[in-house]
C-alpha cells in the first residue's frame, strides 16, 4: 500500500517551499552573517555534488564492481585534499578577474571569444545526461512509492512538477541581478542545508538496512556467508584495474562538473573555507558512501526488484516501514534539487556570457540588464525541461547508470585543459580544442 499521487506531490512542492523560505530568510539577514561565512556552511554547500546518482545512481556500481563503487568518492575527495595544487590557484585567477565559470577561465587563458562558446557548448552537452539522470531517480522513486496503485503516467507526471518547482526556485534565487562580487548567500545556505538533510536521511537508511533488515553486523556477515557471488564480487573489486581508471575518471571529472566548479570557486568566501573544505569535504564523502553496501544487500536480501536505483524505496515498502520509503524519497529529492539548481544557474550563466552577449545588441531605451536577467532566467527553464524531456523516453532497466558514467566522462575531457592553463605555460588555443574534438570524438562513438 503505498501514498497517493496527490500526496507524493505535494511532498515535493512543501520540501522546495522550506527551501525557498531558507534562502529567502538568508538573503534578509535573517540568519547570522557567522553562519552564512561559517567554512562549515561552505563545506557542506559543496555537498551538492552528491545528486541523486552518486546517492542512488552508485547502487548499480556497486553491485556490479563491488568496492568499485568507492571510486566516485575518493575521486572527488582527493581533488580537495590537493586543493593547495589545483583549487586554490584556480580561486585566486577567478577572483582577481572576476571570472564566474570555467568557459571564462578557459577563455581568458587560451585568448579566444569562440573558446568560451566551445567549452560552453562541451559543458552542457556534458551536463544534460546528469541532469536527466536526476529526473528519472526521482520521478521513479516517486512512482514506487505510490505502489501498484500509482496511475501509468505518475513517473512523468511528477517529474514535470519537480522540473518546474526546481525551475521556479533556480530563477527565484539564482538568477538575479547581482554583482560579480557577491556570493548568493541564500544559494549556498540552502544547499548546505540539503546536504544535511540527504546526509542524515542517507545514514538513517543504511541503519535501518543494517540494523533492521539484517539483525546487526552479525546478520550481515551471516547472510554474506550465503551469497558467496557478492563476496566474490567484493575480492574481485580490490584485483581489477576497473577501479583505479574510474577512481581517474571521476577525480578528472570534478573540474568539468559545472555546478562544483560555481559552488567551489564562485561562491568561495575565503581562503580560510577552501582550508577547512579540504579535509572537510573527503569526510563528508567518507560518511555518504557508508550506507551503500548495507542498502544494496538489504535490497537483495529483500528480493527488491531492478532497477538498483530504486531499492531505497523498496526497502521501505517491502519491510512495512512507509516511514523508511519517505525518508529514501526525500534524500532523493534533497540530493537532486541541489544539483540539478546550482548546475542550470551556472550553465545558464555561462550561456549568456559565451553565446548570447557575443550577439547581444541593446536597443535604445531598454535595460539591457533586465533583458539579460530574463535571458538567464528563460535558459534556466530551458536546460531544466530540456533534461525532463529528454528523460520521458529513457528505458528503466540501466539507463541512469549509464547516463552517471556518460556525464562524468564528458567531463573530464576538460581536466587536461584546466590543469594546463595553471603548469603548462606553453599550453595553446590549439591544444585545448584538439584536445576537446578529439576527446568528445571518442566519447561520441563509445
Amino acid at each position: 500500500m503505498g501514498l497517493d499521487l496527490g500526496a507524493i506531490l505535494l511532498l515535493v512542492v512543501a520540501y522546495l517551499c522550506l527551501l525557498f523560505a531558507i534562502a529567502w530568510a538568508t538573503d534578509r539577514g535573517f540568519v547570522p552573517e557567522a553562519v552564512v561565512s561559517h567554512p562549515l556552511v561552505y563545506t557542506l554547500s559543496l555537498g551538492i555534488v552528491a545528486g541523486a546518482w552518486p546517492l542512488y545512481g552508485i547502487l548499480a556500481i556497486a553491485a556490479h564492481f563491488g568496492y568499485g563503487h568507492l571510486s566516485y568518492f575518493v575521486g572527488m575527495g582527493v581533488m580537495f585534499l590537493f586543493a593547495p595544487l589545483l583549487l586554490m590557484p584556480l580561486w585566486r585567477i577567478c577572483r582577481n578577474y572576476q571570472l564566474t565559470s570555467l568557459a571564462d577561465l578557459l577563455a581568458f587563458r587560451y585568448r579566444g571569444a569562440h573558446v568560451g562558446a566551445i567549452v560552453t557548448i562541451g559543458l552542457l552537452v556534458a551536463a544534460m545526461p546528469l541532469l536527466m539522470a536526476q529526473i528519472k531517480i526521482v520521478s521513479g522513486l516517486g512512482a514506487r512509492l505510490a505502489g501498484d496503485s500509482a496511475p501509468a503516467d505518475m513517473s512523468q507526471s511528477l517529474g514535470l512538477v519537480f522540473a518546474g518547482a526546481i525551475t521556479v526556485f533556480a530563477i527565484l534565487f539564482g538568477a538575479r541581478p547581482i554583482s560579480e562580487q557577491e556570493r548568493h548567500n541564500g544559494l549556498v545556505v540552502t544547499m548546505a542545508f540539503e546536504s544535511l538533510v540527504k546526509l542524515c536521511c542517507f545514514l538513517l537508511l543504511g541503519a535501518f538496512a543494517l540494523w533492521h533488515v539484517h539483525g546487526g553486523s552479525d546478520g550481515l556477515s551471516e547472510w554474506l556467508r550465503t551469497q558467496p557471488g557478492q563476496l566474490a564480487t567484493l575480492h574481485d573489486s580490490v584485483r581489477s584495474s576497473s577501479a583505479h581508471m574510474m577512481t581517474l575518471a571521476f577525480f578528472a571529472a570534478v573540474v568539468g562538473l559545472p555546478d562544483l566548479f560555481h559552488m567551489a570557486l564562485y561562491e568561495n568566501p575565503s581562503t580560510r573555507a577552501v582550508t577547512r573544505a579540504s579535509w572537510g569535504f573527503p569526510l563528508f564523502l567518507l560518511l555518504l558512501s557508508l550506507p551503500v553496501l548495507p542498502v544494496l544487500w538489504a535490497g537483495m536480501k529483500l528480493g527488491a526488484p531492478t532497477p538498483m536505483e530504486y531499492i531505497g524505496v523498496d526497502i521501505g515498502m517491502k519491510s512495512g516501514s512507509p516511514a523508511v520509503a519517505l525518508l529514501a524519497f526525500i534524500a532523493a529529492v534533497s540530493a537532486a534539487t541541489s544539483m540539478i539548481v546550482v548546475s542550470t544557474l551556472a550553465l545558464a550563466s555561462m550561456t549568456v556570457n559565451n553565446l548570447v552577449l557575443p550577439f547581444f545588441r541593446p536597443n535604445d531605451g531598454t535595460n539591457p540588464y533586465r533583458r539579460l536577467t530574463l535571458t538567464r532566467a528563460t535558459l534556466t527553464a530551458v536546460i531544466v525541461f530540456s533534461a525532463y524531456l529528454l528523460s520521458i523516453g529513457l528505458k528503466d532497466e540501466g539507463s541512469v547508470e549509464e547516463l552517471g558514467f556518460t556525464a562524468f566522462i564528458a567531463a573530464a575531457q576538460f581536466f587536461p585543459g584546466t590543469f594546463a592553463l595553471l603548469y603548462w605555460p606553453r599550453a595553446n588555443r590549439t591544444g585545448l580544442l584538439g584536445g576537446l574534438a578529439a576527446g568528445f570524438a571518442v566519447w561520441g562513438l563509445m
